[in-house]
């Protein structure tokens, strides 16, 4: 049987991928930010461990921003491919009924 609604799985794959590059760059932020709050402080000393601080939550931060755009786009992803399964399997299910009919009238006619 063939596959309808090209555009939307390719939609729906697209948002799988998206959301794997959140997630990566989430946890490439945690890092990033830590080490932007080193550079930042510049000399050790109480205005350098404000910075750092400062990297650290944006650090993490960034991690929970990417899991929670991992967690939306891979389930916006996956809703796509509920319905897209659906649809396959009405189709499937109507042409066997159809079947079906054609052979009861067949056998009736």
């Amino acid at each position: 049987m063939e596959k309808k609604y090209n555009v939307l799985r390719f939609v729906a794959t697209l948002y799988k991928i998206l959301a794997w590059v959140f997630l990566v760059l989430g946890i490439l932020g945690l890092p990033g930010g830590v080490i932007y709050g080193v550079i930042m402080g510049g000399q050790p000393g109480q205005q350098m461990a404000q910075w750092v601080l400062y990297g650290i939550g944006m650090g993490f931060g960034s991690l929970l921003a990417g899991a929670i755009y991992f967690v939306l786009f891979m389930s916006l992803g996956q809703f796509i491919y509920v319905f897209l399964d659906i649809e396959s399997n009405t189709r499937k299910t109507y042409l066997l009924l159809e079947e079906k009919s054609t052979i009861v009238e067949q056998v009736s006619g």
